[in-house]
């Protein structure tokens, strides 16, 4: 009868791991280094808002959740994630299509992705699995949102005279607009709340990461401290009206109604986080998990040969390929007649400045003025081509009317359907829009590659078909103007007909 065999000794946790974090390294910075131009693009998107200024930090947090984890990682295996091929597969084509066609938050999700992937690549399904909430809180470094904030923005204006008439305040309201016998108020992109929503977000997400286990309390938590973060905005928002109504605008008007608005809402956070922590449910878990006698032993890594190595290499080089595509997809030669064909087919009148002036300060082209030299609608389009390293089309800071603008203020805004001169209908976005007692009508819609759209996000998708299929991505904005003067029928029917002239001259000219 023979003795029994030792029971063989853990492993050390870096034996046999250095080529698995080595190829983690090498790869981390290859999808630096390679997209560098995606993640600048992050950076300077921080640097210039307030409201995604919390993106310097995300990293750093990232890492420190993965370091605080470093003990059950190195009990865990490493082997070859096949899996994390396919994922860059997808996040590398993702990056593609958003270069090509000006979507920079989807190329910002991408390569975000391609770090994800890359972890599921060298370290395995189980450690990358483990990662799962390190790596996913990287999305938080890309700034996303901006499409809520007109939404947002129409919410915080209706709460706030909502609540200024509760209270007895006579308040008359434009739009995002509103009067009261002090003095004039208007909701813009900084009051949409939509900072504190994200803060909050982030915020309650890693709050319930490190002290709930339970999916229903992480869910409930964030869940109530985004609706709280809103309610909050709301309730900023009546409170420095009603400082600088109560003051004779004394107080509430600058940039102190700014440190007025963070010091309530952090006290709002504090008791939030305050009665979260009531129930916390951390430590009943590790309770029960945490006996050193139940520590499953250290691993041997596996998978790990000459094979998957040199696939992984393979993999990281076509990954490092897929960056100079766009530049030889995306090259267009701009159209250099456009501004005059728009002027022959409207019969315009040149107009150095319109009554509505749209924001688009970086297009190649622009035909502004009265349609038909004399008659009471005005007409206005931007053109844009090769946009990549350019000025884009849809782009932060573009806009028919501006929030702000000091002159015109939104007070509705649909879809309308307009009937082309060919014959094909299509859809625009119409505004009824104030100035005192004035009120006056605008069309607006999109051309891309001679297609006709009211939708930004579908002006995107076409400008990335337009590209692909070799047509290039001609594009222009198409804005129509005029006044009511007690006669919407008149001023609607005398928009139909200039719209199906200018529809027609904008598609011709960006079909190229």
């Amino acid at each position: 009868m023979t003795a029994p065999s030792p029971p063989r000794p853990p492993v050390a946790p870096g034996r046999g791991r250095r080529p698995a974090l080595v190829l983690l390294a090498v790869g981390l910075a290859v999808i630096v280094v390679a997209f560098a131009d995606t993640w600048r693009s992050m950076e300077r998107v921080w640097n210039g808002s307030d409201t995604y200024g919390h993106g310097y930090v995300v990293p750093a947090i990232s890492l420190w959740l993965a370091w605080r984890m470093r003990g059950a990682l190195a009990e865990m295996p490493i082997a070859f994630g096949w899996f994390g091929v396919p994922v860059l597969g997808v996040c590398a084509a993702a990056w593609l299509a958003g270069e090509i066609s000006g979507v920079n938050s989807i190329t910002q999700v991408a390569v975000v992705g391609m770090v994800a992937g890359w972890t599921l690549l060298a370290l395995g399904h189980r450690m990358a699995w483990r990662l799962m909430f390190p790596l996913g809180f990287l999305l938080f470094m890309v700034p996303l949102g901006e499409g809520f904030e007109p939404r947002l923005m129409e919410w915080t204006a209706d709460a706030t005279v909502a609540w200024l008439r509760l209270v007895g305040v006579p308040v008359y309201r434009e739009g995002l607009h509103f009067m009261l016998p002090t003095g004039r108020w208007s909701v813009v992109e900084a009051c949409s709340g939509l900072r504190y929503v994200i803060v909050a977000l982030l915020l309650a997400m890693l709050f319930a990461h490190l002290n709930y286990r339970r999916w229903t309390r992480h869910i409930v938590f964030v869940a109530a401290a985004v609706v709280i973060a809103l309610v909050a905005n709301w309730v900023r928002a009546w409170m420095i009206v009603m400082i600088g109504h109560l003051s004779g605008m004394r107080l509430g008007v600058g940039e102190d109604h700014v440190w007025y608005g963070w010091a309530f809402f952090g006290l709002v956070m504090v008791a939030v986080f305050y009665l979260g922590n009531r129930w916390r449910d951390v430590d009943e878990v590790r309770g029960a998990t945490a006996s050193p006698a139940r520590a499953a032993p250290l691993a041997q890594p596996r998978g790990w040969s000459a094979a998957p190595t040199l696939a992984a290499l393979l993999i990281l080089s076509a990954l490092a390929a897929v960056r100079p595509l766009p530049d030889r997809l995306a090259k267009t030669q701009p159209h250099a007649g456009y501004a005059a064909e728009i002027m022959a087919a409207m019969n315009g009148s040149p107009r150095g400045r319109l009554s509505l002036e749209p924001t688009y300060p970086e297009a190649l082209a622009v035909a502004r003025g009265v349609v038909d030299a004399g008659t009471p609608v005005e007409f206005y389009s931007a053109y844009y081509a090769d946009q990549r390293g350019r000025s884009e089309l849809i782009a932060f800071g573009n806009a028919v009317l501006p929030s702000n603008d000091p002159v015109w203020s939104i007070a509705r805004a649909a879809t309308v359907d307009v009937a082309g001169v060919d014959g094909r209908g299509f859809a625009a976005i119409e505004y009824r829009v104030r100035s005192g007692a004035a009120e006056a009508l605008v069309w607006h819609w999109y051309a891309v590659a001679g297609q006709t759209f009211a939708s930004p996000y579908r002006v995107k998708l076409a400008t990335l078909q337009a590209i692909l299929f070799g047509r290039g991505d001609h594009s222009s904005v198409n804005v129509l103007f005029t006044r009511i003067d007690g006669d919407e029928r008149a001023a609607r029917g005398r928009l139909s007909v200039a719209a199906g002239r200018l529809a027609s001259a904008a598609a011709a000219s960006t079909s190229r």
